[in-house]
């Protein structure tokens, strides 16, 4: 499945701001927020405005203690908890309910 991808302005990439893509697709829409922790103060997105994208596709890169917050659709079943370890284009952290 794909997805379509919207993003914030790109001043957002320098340090320390955060850096919000919109990622909508059949099953709803999802926000994922990227932060730049204090040593790395750097986020490097790798998709733009209007790309498609595959399940498990990677859509950026941050370092040393960034965080990455992500909003999924309601009805959504979570399938990781807080204090997860979780890794990019591996570890699946939803699913739509069929």
């Amino acid at each position: 499945s794909t997805a379509q991808v919207s993003l914030n302005p790109a001043w957002s990439t320098l340090a320390s701001c955060p850096l919000f893509v919109g990622i909508e697709g059949k099953s709803g829409r999802v926000l994922v927020k990227q932060i730049a922790g204090m040593i790395a103060r750097r986020i490097v997105c790798s998709v733009r405005q209007g790309d498609e994208l595959a399940a498990g596709q990677r859509i950026g890169l941050i370092r040393f203690g960034s965080r990455v917050d992500v909003w999924l659709p309601a009805g959504t079943q979570v399938r990781v908890k807080k204090g997860d370890k979780v890794q990019g284009g591996v570890t699946v952290i939803g699913a739509q309910k069929v």
